[in-house]
């Protein structure tokens, strides 16, 4: 899905790092000058909290055996720290790519335990997305930056398992979720609460994309 804006190109690529990479083809294919590669992310650190937003310093691959990680553009990464608004709690460290979401704090502690042994900074956050599209974007020499919001704290839990209810996009499968959810009506609690805390996270993205892509499309003095 595109809108298209003042110069702005708006796409939703779906979910997973394959995803990603299509969509920042797609746009780089269109001429795009910049990526703004931004969405929802967990947090992996007790300090990032909901609705903290996590300008990564670097993005690293979270499911490879060995160090592979790209840093955004240094002048994007600048400029993106320099907006500040009241309301907006930024967060600025690493941030890694998985290929499932991680439910609890359980599968997030293994996780940053394996990752420790391959990288030497630890990540403070997690997506699915960001290292598909910063890859593409940095072999084509397009200069970007990743802004996510988190959804979920460390110790947030799923309430569901949504690798197995969502199918390829991230949108979620309609029977197989409503039967979960007869089978475990005691999560529901916990699902309204991740609904709470993205609308929120959400909230405050938009708010600071705003600020951001007119601080960028501002001329040069």
């Amino acid at each position: 899905m595109e809108a298209v804006q003042q110069n702005l190109i708006v796409q939703c690529s779906g979910a997973g790092r394959e995803n990603a990479a299509r969509g920042a083809q797609q746009l780089l294919a269109q001429g795009v000058g910049c990526l703004i590669i931004c969405g929802f992310g967990g947090g992996l650190t007790e300090e990032l909290v909901p609705g903290t937003l996590l300008i990564a310093n670097q993005v690293l691959d979270g499911v490879a055996s060995s160090p592979k990680a790209y840093k955004p553009n240094a002048d994007m990464f600048w400029q993106a720290q320099q907006i500040v608004l009241p309301q907006v709690r930024l967060g600025i460290g690493p941030l890694a790519t998985v290929n499932r979401v991680l439910l609890n704090s359980a599968e997030k502690s293994a996780f940053l335990q394996k990752l420790s042994a391959i990288y030497p900074e630890k990540p403070l956050g997690i997506d699915m997305e960001s290292f598909g599209a910063a890859q593409i974007a940095t072999t084509h020499n397009c200069p970007w930056i990743v802004v996510r919001a988190i959804t979920d704290g460390y110790q947030d839990r799923m309430p569901f398992d949504f690798n197995v209810l969502t199918d390829t996009q991230g949108h979620i499968r309609l029977f197989p979720f409503l039967l979960t959810v007869l089978k475990q009506p005691y999560n529901l609690p916990e699902l309204y609460l991740l609904g709470k805390r993205a609308a929120y996270a959400a909230k405050t993205l938009a708010l600071y994309l705003q600020n951001f892509i007119a601080a960028l499309q501002e001329p040069s003095p």
